[in-house]
Protein backbone atom coordinates (compact mmCIF):
# COMPACT_ATOMS: atom_id res chain seq x y z
CA UNK A 1 0.00 0.00 0.00
CA UNK A 2 1.47 3.73 -0.54
CA UNK A 3 1.91 5.55 2.44
CA UNK A 4 0.37 8.37 0.65
CA UNK A 5 -2.74 7.25 1.47
CA UNK A 6 -3.19 6.78 4.65
CA UNK A 7 -1.07 9.78 5.17
CA UNK A 8 -4.02 11.78 3.66
CA UNK A 9 -6.57 9.71 5.44
CA UNK A 10 -4.53 10.82 8.80
CA UNK A 11 -4.30 14.63 8.05
CA UNK A 12 -8.65 13.88 7.47
CA UNK A 13 -8.22 12.33 10.57
CA UNK A 14 -6.85 14.60 12.88
CA UNK A 15 -8.87 17.61 11.89
CA UNK A 16 -11.41 15.78 13.56
CA UNK A 17 -11.42 16.34 17.58
CA UNK A 18 -10.17 12.53 19.59
CA UNK A 19 -11.27 10.70 22.54
CA UNK A 20 -8.26 10.25 25.43
CA UNK A 21 -7.60 7.10 27.31
CA UNK A 22 -4.74 8.02 29.15
CA UNK A 23 -1.76 8.58 26.55
CA UNK A 24 -3.90 6.95 24.22
CA UNK A 25 -5.81 9.52 21.30
CA UNK A 26 -8.97 7.40 19.32
CA UNK A 27 -11.33 8.48 16.95
CA UNK A 28 -14.56 6.16 16.06
CA UNK A 29 -15.99 6.71 12.95
CA UNK A 30 -19.58 5.23 11.15
CA UNK A 31 -19.36 5.19 7.16
CA UNK A 32 -21.59 4.12 5.08
CA UNK A 33 -20.04 2.18 2.37
CA UNK A 34 -22.83 0.83 -0.20
CA UNK A 35 -25.83 -0.30 1.71
CA UNK A 36 -24.03 -1.18 5.03
CA UNK A 37 -22.34 0.93 7.64
CA UNK A 38 -18.74 0.25 8.88
CA UNK A 39 -17.38 1.31 12.15
CA UNK A 40 -13.70 2.67 11.75
CA UNK A 41 -11.72 2.90 14.81
CA UNK A 42 -8.34 4.45 14.90
CA UNK A 43 -5.79 4.54 17.86
CA UNK A 44 -3.02 6.43 18.65
CA UNK A 45 -0.31 5.37 20.90
CA UNK A 46 2.81 6.85 20.81
CA UNK A 47 3.82 7.52 17.37
CA UNK A 48 2.56 4.39 15.89
CA UNK A 49 -1.93 4.69 14.60
CA UNK A 50 -3.70 1.33 14.34
CA UNK A 51 -6.84 0.89 12.64
CA UNK A 52 -9.14 -1.38 12.22
CA UNK A 53 -12.63 -1.26 10.69
CA UNK A 54 -16.13 -3.91 11.21
CA UNK A 55 -15.23 -5.69 7.64
CA UNK A 56 -11.97 -7.28 9.27
CA UNK A 57 -9.70 -4.41 8.11
CA UNK A 58 -6.70 -4.14 10.67
CA UNK A 59 -3.34 -2.36 10.05
CA UNK A 60 -1.08 -0.29 12.09
CA UNK A 61 1.21 2.88 10.21
CA UNK A 62 3.98 3.60 10.22
CA UNK A 63 4.86 0.83 8.35
CA UNK A 64 5.22 -0.24 4.77
CA UNK A 65 2.29 -1.75 3.22
CA UNK A 66 2.09 -4.96 1.07
CA UNK A 67 -1.32 -4.98 0.96
CA UNK A 68 -2.79 -3.68 -1.90
CA UNK A 69 -6.80 -4.49 -1.53
CA UNK A 70 -6.64 -2.16 1.55
CA UNK A 71 -6.05 1.33 -0.79
CA UNK A 72 -9.63 1.13 -2.28
CA UNK A 73 -11.15 0.26 1.43
CA UNK A 74 -9.09 3.37 2.51
CA UNK A 75 -10.01 5.50 -0.70
CA UNK A 76 -13.20 5.00 -0.03
CA UNK A 77 -12.76 5.62 3.77
CA UNK A 78 -11.45 9.13 2.68
CA UNK A 79 -14.41 10.20 0.50
CA UNK A 80 -16.69 9.26 3.15
CA UNK A 81 -14.73 11.18 6.08
CA UNK A 82 -14.39 14.31 3.91
CA UNK A 83 -18.20 14.17 3.09
CA UNK A 84 -18.95 14.08 7.11
CA UNK A 85 -16.54 17.05 7.99
CA UNK A 86 -18.23 19.34 4.92
CA UNK A 87 -21.60 18.07 6.59
CA UNK A 88 -20.07 18.98 10.14
CA UNK A 89 -18.58 22.18 8.76
CA UNK A 90 -21.86 23.39 7.49
CA UNK A 91 -23.93 22.34 10.50
CA UNK A 92 -22.24 22.22 13.62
Amino acid sequence: MKNQVVEKLLKIVNQFPPFHDGIDLYWIFYIRVKRSWKKIFIQKYLDTYYFSATNRISFSYPKEFQHEYLEDNLKIWIEELLAYRARVMKNP
